[in-house]
């Protein structure tokens, strides 16, 4: 009786369907303790042509979207690391678009391919937004980004739209890269706030709150000379700014932060 080989995964980029079919599979599940371990906000692969740039994706997909299977991974690098898988596996919410099927003769055709791309992955997250109860207003974004006759607003928007709706659902695991002392209250915030936006400067993040379009800003680990001048403008603006913990903000040494754009949440946040 001759043994059944492994088949040549010819054409198939999709890492669910590779493991699934008893295909040949080239393990580089590494790179997602690299991602980890040597963690960047944004990550950019450059390869050419046929490197297999959208086989790794799925990949990443595969391991971090809340609901994956555990067993595709046995036996690959990744599954060595226990504490990695139990700390990151499946408890994230994921939106995975490619723009290569986007071939179109001009801007118009390159638009609807475009909507349609978008109604399909909001289409497939549904599942994990019935978990939560949508207020008014996340009904009609989520309604227009299933919309066939998309806005171009809408379209420039869509991805910050659906992470929005993604942020704040039940049942999934926010997780700290590293650990820290007030992790815990972090998550539950962060669970109770409707979005979540980093624009990567705290200075800018202050200003934010002082000009009223944030409720509050928390960092972790902040160096005076990062928030002290941004927070003039927010004290001027009567907003509040705290050490995390509620205490007096120390002006001379790093500190974990916590600003509000009125003092009358303070006791509200701290409750949490």
């Amino acid at each position: 009786m001759l043994k059944q080989l492994k088949k040549l995964p010819v054409g198939i980029e999709n890492f669910r369907e590779i493991r699934q079919d008893n295909f040949y599979y080239v393990d580089k599940t590494k790179l997602i303790e690299q991602l980890l371990t040597q963690w960047g906000k944004v990550n950019l692969f450059t390869r050419p042509r046929r490197f297999g740039k959208s086989l790794n994706m799925s990949m990443l997909k595969a391991f971090f979207e809340a609901g994956t299977e555990p067993e595709l991974f046995d036996n690959l690098y990744i599954s060595g690391n226990r504490e990695l898988c139990e700390n990151y596996m499946g408890h994230f919410p994921v939106i995975s678009i490619s723009l290569k099927g986007i071939n179109a003769e001009d801007f118009a055709g390159a638009y609807r391919l475009l909507v349609r791309m978008i109604n399909a992955e909001a289409r497939r997250l549904w599942q994990l937004l019935k978990k939560k109860e949508l207020d008014d207003i996340d009904k009609r974004m989520f309604d227009e980004l299933l919309s066939g006759e998309m806005s171009q607003d809408t379209l420039v928007y869509s991805l910050r739209e659906l992470s929005e709706l993604l942020l704040t659902t039940p049942g999934l695991q926010y997780t700290f890269l590293e650990p820290h002392s007030y992790q815990e209250r972090m998550i539950r915030l962060s669970r109770k706030v409707r979005g979540v936006r980093c624009l990567g400067s705290v200075a800018l993040e202050l200003c934010e709150v002082a000009a009223g379009r944030a409720d509050l800003f928390v960092t972790m680990r902040s160096s005076p000379w990062d928030h002290n001048a941004a927070r003039i403008i927010l004290e001027e603006a009567d907003g509040a700014i705290f050490a995390v913990d509620g205490g007096e903000l120390p002006l001379n040494q790093k500190s974990a932060v916590l600003a509000l754009n009125t003092a009358d949440l303070k006791k509200q946040i701290l409750s949490i």
